[in-house]
């Protein structure tokens, strides 16, 4: 069953997480391998627990970004996955006012043979976010959690 990402009320838990993006450099030949940096921040004071599913923390999953060329959005070309209720190994720790970081070739997954200018950005938040520890949850359980990234620019 597809997951959807809905408005929970309450402590928005997402402003207290960032998605930031970053390129090696702005301009890419065709057959370059484009390795992006996906970093997620927790802002809090405390553990915070992100379900890693459909975002780089786990590989190129899921269509993960929004990759735009000259406005257009391309198509994902890589895994897409049926979802079980998460375990252990789907969840990422991250400690107070700490960072995780993933990198990943996005040639990988998206065509970007064609010359033009791309604007490329995380697609959505987290499936689930949690406080202090991985909790244990179904799927039907889950609250998505939006939280925008910045978009990084090539050619």
């Amino acid at each position: 069953a597809p997951l959807l990402f809905a408005a929970v009320p309450g402590a928005c838990l997402a402003q207290n997480l960032s998605i930031e993006l970053s390129l090696e450099r702005e301009s890419y030949r065709q057959a370059d391998t484009v390795q992006i940096r996906y970093t997620v921040t927790n802002h809090e004071s405390r553990p915070v627990a992100i379900l890693k599913w459909n975002t780089p923390l786990e590989g190129l999953i899921g269509d993960p970004f929004i990759v735009l060329l000259d406005g257009e959005e391309r198509k994902f070309r890589g895994a897409m996955a049926s979802r079980t209720d998460p375990v252990a190994s789907n969840w990422a720790l991250l400690p107070p006012n700490g960072s995780l970081t993933a990198s990943i070739d996005l040639a990988g997954a998206y065509d970007l043979t064609a010359a033009g200018a791309y604007e490329i950005r995380a697609r959505h938040g987290f499936h689930h976010v949690a406080f202090d520890k991985i909790p244990n949850l179904r799927v039907k359980a889950l609250q998505g959690r939006e939280v925008r990234s910045n978009t990084v620019r090539l050619r």
